[in-house]
């Protein structure tokens, strides 16, 4: 008979999704941790997993602790065993929870960064798991490199919990290299750090199942836990259950040749009802899907724009099912309607040189003015993330760097569209 493991990371009970106005219970990270709980009784799986972070750092100790209690003791009545591993938000709070042997069905493995190997066996099926824990907030080395090959019996099927940053060697978190983890002797790593759910690699299986509950616009997409079905001979199935309440997303709207506020309003809400209703079968077990919507297009009256669809961000748009639908933000990336921009871009105007600004930008080549305001910006934003409360934010990696150029270019882009649409409708008067 096949081991049936649950597998899910990064819960960060505690939090909360952001930019969801609504039920302050389902937007909670405990919702779906109750839902995890669930759904392991309701399948009568035999493990489990845990890749780290199942507490934030910031509210660990009040509400978080005694959802995440409650919800191994009914784990524990059900039979159920959990094998957990410590992340970098919860490397102190998991030692404490398992002081005084009060679980008796929860197991730490890899204590204070030290490899642990254990067993775990169903009739004559046997399983392995191998973890690693965080021993401080931070760890720059590469745990994987430390790894005891010596603990893994080959003839059984060996399954890795490690909470890391694959592919990022600056990280502070646990940097590893997806190298080093598919040649060690695994069937399969679950990984936890990074929200996003993603699979790295077939076989063998190396899998970051992202965050349980979506807690930010950034994680997109379906989450929830996922069913390893594990056999005899080391085969594993793979099944996502989507359990977040919360789902976010994004729509890009293209408003060219919408001349009116209530066409163009009318066909923004179109356009978000009918991606919505694509998804209707995802959306069985979500309450809030939540849209960031990127316009696109030309638009002779950039900023009327905005003005006109200020509104649909503070309220709900609607129903789709049991499903409310929500708008969160609106991506302004339209660009003003000229049709000569390259012969703008010639005259010695302030409409030529952001005419110029915006062809570089868009061809993807610089110009001395370019230059200059992608340096004022990084300047600004740079005194910005040095105030206090950005500190814990600040990590000074090339990969930093280059992302704030991009940031950079992104916004200065957004300016010039706006700002020349604006000349160009006062010349027009």
């Amino acid at each position: 008979m096949p081991f049936k493991i649950l597998a899910t990371s990064d819960i960060h009970l505690g939090k909360s999704s952001t930019g969801v106005r609504g039920d302050i219970n389902e937007t909670a990270s405990r919702h779906t941790w109750k839902r995890i709980v669930d759904l392991a009784i309701a399948s009568q799986v035999d493990i489990l997993a845990l890749a780290g972070d199942l507490i934030d750092r910031d509210d660990r100790y009040f509400e978080a602790i005694g959802q995440l209690q409650t919800g191994f003791s009914r784990l524990e009545e059900a039979g159920i065993e959990v094998i957990m591993i410590a992340g970098n938000h919860d490397f102190d709070v998991t030692t404490e929870i398992m002081a005084g042997d009060r679980f008796s069905n929860v197991t730490l493995l890899g204590a204070n960064g030290a490899w642990e190997v254990i067993r775990r066996q169903k009739e004559n099926h046997t399983v392995q798991f191998a973890g690693w824990s965080f021993p401080s907030q931070h760890y720059i080395q590469n745990p994987s490199k430390d790894f005891n090959l010596s603990g893994i019996d080959s003839r059984y099927p060996a399954i890795g919990l490690l909470h890391a940053d694959v592919g990022n060697s600056e990280s502070r978190y646990a940097p590893v290299d997806l190298a080093s983890l598919t040649a060690l002797p695994l069937n399969a790593w679950i990984l936890g750090h990074v929200h996003k759910p993603e699979l790295l690699h077939r076989d063998p299986l190396v899998l970051y199942p992202g965050s349980p509950h979506a807690l930010s616009a950034k994680e997109q997409g379906p989450h929830g836990p996922v069913m390893l079905t594990v056999s005899e001979a080391g085969d594993i199935a793979i099944t996502p259950y989507p359990l977040s309440p919360i789902r976010y997303g994004s729509i890009k709207i293209d408003v060219t040749g919408a001349n009116s506020e209530a066409e163009i309003r009318s066909g923004v809400t179109t356009a978000i009802h009918g991606r919505t209703a694509e998804l209707k079968n995802e959306l069985e077990t979500v309450s809030y899907m939540v849209w960031d919507v990127i316009l696109t297009g030309k638009h002779p009256k950039i900023r009327e724009v905005e003005g006109w669809l200020a509104k649909i961000t503070e309220t709900d748009t609607g129903e789709e099912g049991r499903t409310r639908v929500q708008v969160r933000k609106i991506h302004n990336e339209i660009q003003p309607a000229v049709t000569n921009l390259r012969e703008l871009a010639e005259e010695p105007s302030p409409a030529g040189r952001l005419a110029e600004t915006i062809l570089a930008l868009e061809e993807d080549r610089t110009t001395p003015f370019l230059e200059e305001m992608i340096a004022r910006w990084k300047k600004v934003a740079q005194n910005t993330g040095s105030a206090f409360p950005y500190q814990p934010l600040l990590s000074a990696t090339p990969a930093t760097v280059e992302k704030g150029d991009q940031q950079a270019k992104e916004m200065i882009l957004h300016e010039c569209n706006r700002l020349l649409s604006e000349l160009l409708a006062q010349q027009e008067k």
